[in-house]
């Protein structure tokens, strides 16, 4: 016996398919989100890298532009004196 059936009781009712359609946006949202704050935290990271290096930079002058052919041709077991 060969029962006819609607689509919607084959794929549901029109409420369930916007619910699994605000469902699907929600966990794209997510995923955005949590791509955005990775990204956020590596530029973070950097912007502090930078800034430590930065911060170095001035309270030792005398390293942050290094004489290169003095240290070469010190060795390199030799420390060189500034």
């Amino acid at each position: 016996m060969s029962q006819s059936s609607f689509w919607w009781q084959r794929y549901g009712t029109l409420a369930q398919m916007a619910q699994a359609t605000v469902a699907l946006l929600g966990f794209v949202a997510i995923l955005f989100q949590i791509n955005e704050i990775r990204t956020s935290n590596r530029a973070s990271s950097a912007r502090q890298a930078f800034l430590g290096y930065t911060d170095l930079a001035f309270k030792n002058p005398k390293y942050s532009q290094p004489d290169y052919e003095k240290i070469k041709a010190s060795g390199r077991d030799e420390q060189v004196q500034y």
